[in-house]
C-alpha cells in the first residue's frame, strides 16, 4: 500500500493489460461503426454554459451521474481517418472538457494555450506567450471544439495515470508531452 493506504496493482502485467484494453476501447469509439465518439462541437455552442454542456455529454456517452474520473481523447478526422492528437485525464472529465472550450485562463484552457504558444513561435510574434493567447484563445478553442471526442471512465488511479501515457504513446499524440515542470 502507498502512504494513502491505496493498494498497488496486483501486477504490472495486469496494469499494462488494462491500458491495452483502454486503447482497444478508444479505437472502437473512433471506428466508423461506433456512435460512442462524436464531435466536441456537437455539445459546444456559443453562449451555452457548462451545465447544458455537461448534461449533454453525460447523456451521449452514458456516463455516471455527477462528474466522472477518467481519460478523454481529442482527434482530428483527416481524409476519413481519425487521428488522435491529445489525451487528457481528470478526476472531473466533463468539467475539464468545459475548461478546454470555455476556459479563459492558460491554466484552464491548457491545450489552447499550448497551441497558441506554438503558433506564436511560428509567427515570430513580438508579443509574449500570454498576450498572444489572450488575443487568439477563442480561435484555438473553436478548433478544439471541432475535434472528435472519446471518453473512457477509469476509477483506479494507477490505471488512469498509466493509461494517459500508454494511450498517448500508442496513438503518437502530438500535443502530449510528459516533460516534468
Amino acid at each position: 500500500m502507498n502512504y494513502q493506504n491505496i493498494p498497488f496493482p496486483n501486477s504490472t502485467d495486469d496494469l499494462i493489460n488494462a491500458c491495452k484494453n483502454v486503447v482497444t476501447d478508444i479505437e472502437k469509439m473512433f471506428s466508423k461503426k461506433s456512435e460512442t465518439s462524436c464531435y466536441l462541437s456537437d455539445f459546444y455552442r456559443k453562449g451555452d454554459k457548462n451545465r447544458k454542456f455537461e448534461e449533454t455529454l453525460k447523456k451521449e456517452f452514458g456516463l455516471s451521474l455527477g462528474d466522472v474520473k477518467g481519460l478523454y481523447v481529442f482527434a482530428n478526422e483527416i481524409d476519413g481517418e481519425i487521428k488522435p492528437y491529445y489525451v487528457g485525464i481528470s478526476r472531473n472529465v466533463i468539467r475539464r472538457l468545459g475548461q478546454h472550450v470555455f476556459g479563459k485562463h492558460k491554466n484552464h484552457a491548457t491545450l489552447a494555450y499550448l497551441k497558441s504558444k506554438s503558433q506564436r513561435t511560428k509567427d515570430s510574434s513580438d508579443i509574449g506567450d500570454l498576450e498572444y493567447f489572450e488575443l487568439h484563445r477563442e480561435n484555438f478553442q473553436n478548433d478544439i471544439a471541432k475535434s472528435r471526442l472519446a471518453i473512457r471512465e477509469i476509477s483506479d488511479d494507477y490505471e488512469l495515470y498509466m493509461a494517459e501515457i500508454f494511450v498517448a504513446c500508442h496513438f503518437k499524440c502530438e500535443w502530449n508531452s510528459f516533460k516534468t515542470h
